[in-house]
């Protein structure tokens, strides 16, 4: 009856939704791959009068596998209504949106976005009903019913598609930690096993279905197993495409370049027309390895290999290869000629090279995300200065240098972007033209203000007399920014008590010490290297502030596979003035909400989370706390 009751919520819920969605019309009905979507919104039938008030709205995508669509789409105004039309891909499948303009939304209900379904004639195409469970949790939020409604796709998807493996395990993995016996887990487990297998010995040899076996581990909750599967692939399947894959990336890791080479050039005997798409990245690395030895006819050989593969495959990032093996051809000084010639190549293909996120599926090829064209152009403008500049690059180690200087003028004209800064400034100090250099240097660290490589090239290029000023200049654009930074990401969040923080005698700190002070909550362990690389920044904030009594520091050991004994012995306090305390309850951490070490709260006089700093950043924390602190002063 249980189950009776979810799925006739399920229907009311979709019949309610339908009836409020009367404002927002979707043509076609049954739209197809390849057909024109219009969506259209009609404020003057949203009841509560809202819609009327808006002066532009949006389209927002909540949940979509229309991946070459905006995120947000701003619709058009036409007479009463709002409109936007867009094309459904080769391979679209669902997508779920609502309507925004600043704090207004509107959706079919508060558990419910409008949705785009795609159609085989009048039929969801595969995986269309997957997809909508897949979507659910964002249209739903913490509602309850979100299991039960997601559990009613998946069957749906079967009654149209019985044969979809990720239906299937889906379906099998709401069977899992859902209050079953153990008897009942232990059978969906094995179901689930066994169609895993079944889809494995499929087609071993292809790294696209094994990626399907790793995905249905995952699903299943059986992670355990990906190892396993690899040996079996590489042991019983080694010259399959996906055992080639998994052997190459073996050999990557071998330390030793001589063994690395030997297995390499025996991997490529077996290289057949059935594997042969595996093997471009053999051929890149050893193409890397014979340019390192200074082998140009080996190297240009695999590179030009390398490239026929990825051409086979019709690879968005050939332009990226092309710029690749120019720039290692420059780096070991061979065949310079070649390297201009590659380098040439790819700037020809500027406006091709990727940008943002490149998706691949077997079934679909390669799927380029959403670019603006305003992106696009500032990306293509990007690729083409890079790529001059490593011309210019080339042509000063052919001493061309009039063409060398050229090419980096015409270079910086067009993008002042890290990578072409980073190539002018070596460019200038080969030539000895120290202002030119000294400006590259300047310009990126306006972009990276504790770029130390940048500042003690500006030092070494930059006239004397001017130093202390730029300094006094560079520390104040920092400040400014790292001030505006902070600011967009307040918490404003209460902390939980500190409770179970221990001094390293044992005693347990008090609350009153802690009250109306600015607290810095660090988070580290003794094993932690990056932890281990932030203290010396740590001890630089603290010697600025330890004087202040508005300011606490509680360098605390997270407890993290570590004992109190453990903090106490741990050789930095004898290196560091800082105070040392221990998290003697692990219920803190999980009220904070952190899983990386380390970890930076910084909490104002009334006990309000302000900044969260996870992991590493090096020298830039040292600004950022002492940022964060004199905000917080009200400084």
């Amino acid at each position: 009856m249980k189950k009776i009751f979810f799925v006739g919520c399920i229907v009311l819920f979709a019949l309610f939704a339908q009836s409020q969605a009367t404002r927002v019309t979707i043509t076609p009905e049954f739209p197809q791959r390849g057909d024109m979507v219009t969506v259209t919104y009609h404020p003057g039938l949203d009841s509560s009068g809202k819609g009327k008030e808006q002066e532009a709205v949006q389209l927002v995508f909540s949940y979509s596998n229309l991946y070459e669509l905006p995120g947000k789409i701003t619709m058009k105004r036409s007479g009463e209504a709002w409109t936007t039309s867009f094309p459904v891909p080769r391979y679209g499948v669902y997508a779920t949106f609502y309507l925004q303009n600043g704090e207004w939304t509107d959706k079919p209900s508060f558990t419910q976005h409008y949705a785009i379904a795609v159609y085989n004639k009048k039929k969801r195409v595969e995986n269309g009903y997957l997809y909508n469970g897949y979507s659910l949790p964002a249209q739903m939020g913490k509602a309850p019913g979100v299991k039960a409604a997601q559990r009613a796709m998946y069957e749906e998807e079967l009654k149209n598609y019985p044969n979809n493996y990720e239906a299937k395990l889906r379906l099998l993995s709401t069977e899992l930690n859902a209050g079953k016996t153990p008897e009942e887990e232990q059978l969906a487990l094995k179901k689930g096993n066994a169609i895993i297998a079944e889809r494995f010995y499929a087609d071993p040899y292809k790294m696209g279905n094994i990626n399907k076996v790793t995905m249905g581990y995952l699903i299943m909750g059986e992670s355990d197993r990906l190892d396993s599967i690899r040996k079996v692939i590489v042991q019983r399947y080694p010259k399959g495409m996906a055992g080639v894959e998994l052997r190459t990336g073996e050999i990557a890791n071998l330390d030793d370049e001589q063994e690395r080479l030997r297995k390499l050039q025996a991997l490529l005997k077996e290289r057949t027309p059935a594997n042969e798409e595996a093997f471009a990245e053999v051929h890149e690395m050893l193409f890397e390895l014979f340019a390192k030895n200074k082998n140009s006819r080996e190297a240009l050989q695999h590179a030009r290999s390398m490239l026929a593969l990825q051409a086979k495959q019709n690879s968005p990032y050939i332009p990226v290869s092309l710029k690749s093996i120019a720039e290692t051809l420059l780096k070991n000084k061979i065949a310079l000629d070649s390297s201009a010639a590659y380098a040439s190549r790819a700037l020809a293909l500027a406006d091709k090279f990727p940008l943002g996120l490149i998706r691949y599926f077997p079934e679909t090829g390669f799927i380029p995300s959403f670019v603006s064209e305003k992106d696009r152009k500032a990306g293509t403008d990007k690729a083409k200065a890079n790529t001059l500049a490593l011309l210019a690059m080339i042509r000063q180690e052919q001493k061309r240098s009039a063409l060398a200087a050229t090419l980096m003028k015409e270079a910086l004209q067009l993008s002042r972007d890290k990578e072409t800064l980073t190539q002018a400034l070596k460019f200038y100090e080969n030539t000895g033209h120290k202002p030119e250099a000294a400006s590259a240097a300047w310009d990126m660290l306006m972009l990276t203000p504790n770029d130390t490589m940048a500042l003690n090239a500006f030092k070494r290029t930059e006239q004397t007399d001017l130093l202390p000023a730029k300094m006094v200049e560079l520390d104040t654009v920092w400040t400014r920014r790292m001030r505006a930074s902070l600011n967009s990401e307040r918490l404003n969040k209460k902390a939980p008590a500190l409770e179970g923080l221990l001094d390293m005698e044992g005693n347990p700190v008090s609350a009153a010490s802690l009250q109306n002070k600015i607290i810095i909550l660090n988070f580290w362990a003794t094993w932690c290297v990056p932890c281990m690389e932030e203290m010396p920044y740590m001890q630089k904030v603290y010697t600025q502030y330890k004087n202040n009594p508005d300011v606490v520091f509680l360098v605390t050991n997270s407890a993290a596979r570590n004992t109190l004994q453990d903090a106490q012995k741990w050789a930095g306090r004898k290196k560091y003035d800082f105070p040392v305390y221990f998290a003697s309850e692990p219920k803190l951490t999980e009220q904070l909400g952190f899983q990386v070490i380390p970890a930076t709260f910084i909490i104002d006089k009334n006990g309000m989370i302000q900044f969260r700093m996870i992991g590493f950043e090096g020298a830039t924390i040292e600004k950022k706390v002492s940022v964060a602190i004199e905000l917080l002063k009200g400084v």
